[in-house]
């Protein structure tokens, strides 16, 4: 009997072990990119109107008004585009503890004159189906929500980073809100806070992330924490083990 107890003392410690801690790793359900409504192109998402997954637009830049002048000068910046990805937390469960998000940056996207430009992670109030499929006059709010709220934290982009996954670890807030948002949506907006108005080449100034060329690389939420789903299927079968042990012990 003692023999038996002890067995399944032990299993119970491994198996609240395992249970413990867990990682799920959340493809991007929807992103995206909206500009500024003082913009020509007036506050517009900037998704294929035909086929809104065509390209995956979620580029990040500022445009300044001097790069139509031959040659190109320094000016005000006169577009400015912010973008978010969504996450579908339906089917997590537990308390996340802590939180990566890994944004694929494509090849060539960094073009701007400075060594670095700032990106500023925020917290979003639209929702996710908003985002994904907003009205005109809904596009026209939308930017104004992605750089603003309660701040994830911010992160340096240099063309080092072209061609590769950039990560960021957000922080207790967002750590707050993930909570909260455990059985929906959860969106984060990025917006660029470091625009000065100068320019690269050609028409493009300040850019840090551009459109998905169709390799399939999807941004990653990267969760941590107590029983975050999925369940580890170690657990699952540690507790049949220990349950089948217990059997066998009290036959005997």
């Amino acid at each position: 009997m003692k023999a038996t107890l002890v067995t399944l003392t032990a299993g119970l410690v491994l198996l609240g072990a395992a249970q413990a801690h867990a990682k799920a790793t959340l493809h991007h359900s929807d992103r995206g990119s909206f500009v500024n409504p003082a913009s020509p192109l007036g506050g517009a998402n900037l998704k294929n109107p035909v086929d809104p997954t065509e390209g995956e637009n979620y580029q990040i830049r500022a445009l300044n008004s001097g790069i139509f002048q031959v040659p190109p000068t320094l000016g005000t910046p006169f577009e400015n585009e912010r973008n978010y990805h969504s996450f579908d937390l339906t089917d997590v469960t537990g308390t996340i503890e802590t939180a990566t998000l890994r944004i694929w940056v494509e090849p060539a996207s960094y073009d701007s004159s400075a060594p670095s430009e700032t990106v500023e992670l925020f917290s979003v109030s639209t929702t996710a189906a908003v985002l994904a499929n907003p009205t005109d006059l809904e596009s026209q709010s939308v930017f104004a929500d992605l750089g603003s709220g309660t701040s994830y934290g911010d992160f340096l982009v240099t063309s080092a980073n072209d061609g590769s996954y950039l990560e960021v670890v957000l922080n207790e807030d967002a750590i707050t809100d993930l909570n909260t948002a455990i059985g929906g949506f959860w969106s984060v907006g990025g917006a660029l806070t470091t625009i000065d108005g100068t320019y690269n080449t050609g028409l493009i100034s300040e850019r840090v992330f551009q459109s998905e060329a169709g390799v399939g690389r999807f941004a990653q939420l990267v969760l941590d924490g107590q029983n975050v789903v999925p369940e580890p299927a170690s657990a699952m079968l540690l507790a049949a083990g220990g349950l089948c042990l217990l059997r066998r012990r009290s036959r005997a």
